[in-house]
């Protein structure tokens, strides 16, 4: 079966957000209640931000077709200047979503590597990105492309906080 990564463009709004909301939900349901991750996944994923995102050229989206079905994707954003990354241009990998059933096919690993890529080209120095301290599996997919964890911020869940770990990884 063929992998495809290209960028996302307008038309690919819906399935955007049919892809957030599966992976999200399917990744942290059994950690959080119904209420919370409703209440989340619509506001996250509703496809008029999706859309509105699309047409920012300070956001990026690029999607993973295997075989022509969309399996995942990465979102990434320009130009944002997190407290833990001082200095330098920086990109922030704010999603890095595949589905339950191609974890472990390395599509998440091509993901990775275009968005790395990407903002290389646009010569940024750093990515960073926020993963929920308990999500161990991410925690090690990161740690093997030499992320390093640089501090800590809130993550609002509804009516839940959750502690994620800011990680960092330097380009170039």
């Amino acid at each position: 079966m063929s992998l495809t990564i290209r960028q996302a463009n307008a038309q690919d709004a819906e399935v955007l957000s049919l892809l957030g909301a599966t992976t999200f939900y399917d990744t942290f349901h059994a950690f959080h209640n119904e209420e919370d991750m409703k209440k989340y996944i619509a506001d996250a994923y509703n496809i008029e931000k999706i859309s509105t995102n699309l047409t920012d050229p300070g956001i990026l989206y690029y999607l993973a077709l295997r075989s022509g079905l969309p399996v995942g994707y990465i979102k990434l954003i320009k130009n944002v200047q997190p407290p833990e990354l001082p200095e330098g241009r920086v990109a922030e990998l704010e999603k890095i979503y595949v589905l339950k059933e191609y974890l472990g096919t390395g599509i998440g690993k091509k993901l990775m590597q275009q968005a790395i890529v990407a903002m290389v080209q646009e010569n940024f120095d750093w990515l960073f990105l926020g993963v929920w301290q308990q999500n161990q599996r991410a925690l090690a997919f990161y740690a093997g492309f030499g992320w390093e964890i640089c501090g800590i911020r809130q993550f609002k869940l509804g009516n839940t906080i959750c502690d994620d770990y800011v990680m960092k990884l330097k380009l170039g």
